[in-house]
């Protein structure tokens, strides 16, 4: 896979066909919505096929499988997006999400309008993009850049940056204070892991 652009309809559809969930914020699409969902999985599968995306109106072509089979069911290990100024938890732009898989992962990049960019990278590689994406939201945005890290189906990691702090902790998924946690001076990605 060099890169695979996908609307975030097409991504919930195409983890339908492989018989999964997208689980990483879509811009456009509520993924805790089921209703939403199946419209958009509906949607998504008719762009999919204008686009020959799919083999027999019924699976999608192979290399798009393949590029997307290891991921869908996946929690992503690491996820960010830029968010509201009054509600650190709502999505209000770009978003990405990062499957780390030894030394090569996928990165998508998520712009705030829905379409999605997969591409293959390096651990070192998406470490880099994660403290661009948050160095690039401090310097140009008021809003906050919120980057989560799951330790596990119930437990994440989390950094909040804005423009004067920084902000790390530990916190149920779903449930997170996006408002408190430990000061650190800069953004790392160390500062994510166990």
């Amino acid at each position: 896979m060099d890169r695979i652009l996908l609307t975030d309809d097409e991504v919930v559809a195409a983890a339908a066909l492989l018989g999964g969930a997208w689980r990483a914020p879509l811009p456009t699409v509520s993924v805790e919505d089921p209703g939403e969902m199946i419209k958009a999985a509906a949607r998504g599968r008719r762009s999919l096929g204008v686009r020959g995306l799919m083999q027999d109106g019924a699976t999608l072509a192979p290399q798009l499988a393949e590029a997307l089979s290891a991921i869908v069911r996946r929690r992503p290990d690491r996820m960010g997006y830029v968010g509201e100024v009054a509600d650190r938890g709502l999505l209000a732009g770009g978003a990405f999400a990062a499957f780390l898989d030894g030394e090569l992962g996928t990165l998508v990049v998520t712009t705030a309008n829905g379409v999605n960019e997969f591409t293959r990278a390096t651990q070192d590689e998406i470490d880099d993009f994660v403290v661009a994406f948050v160095a690039a939201g401090r310097s140009e945005e008021r809003r906050p850049i919120v980057v989560v890290a799951p330790v596990d189906e119930t437990t994440t990691r989390f950094a909040v940056a804005t423009r004067d702090s920084v902000l790390f902790g530990l916190g149920p998924i779903g449930a997170l204070d996006l408002e408190s946690g430990d000061a650190a001076p800069e953004f790392r990605t160390d500062l994510l892991v166990s």
